[in-house]
């Protein structure tokens, strides 16, 4: 998967469509706000670690 990848990747630079691509790639995004952003990534987060600090409790990294 990643030798096709990059092989479309080197493709899409040697071209000029890759600005076109790139521009209607930034265009489509729904939400532009940081606030909402934010709102949506934070909750994912919060649970995410949440459930990485139950599992790892009792694991020591080291000595601080």
């Amino acid at each position: 998967m990643s030798r096709l990848s990059r092989s479309v990747s080197r493709l899409l630079l040697s071209t000029n469509t890759f600005t076109s691509i790139q521009s209607k790639c930034y265009a489509s995004t729904q939400i532009t706000d940081l606030k909402e952003v934010l709102r949506n990534i934070i909750p994912k987060e919060q649970k995410r670690v949440s459930e990485f600090k139950a599992k790892y409790k009792d694991i020591s990294i080291g000595q601080v």
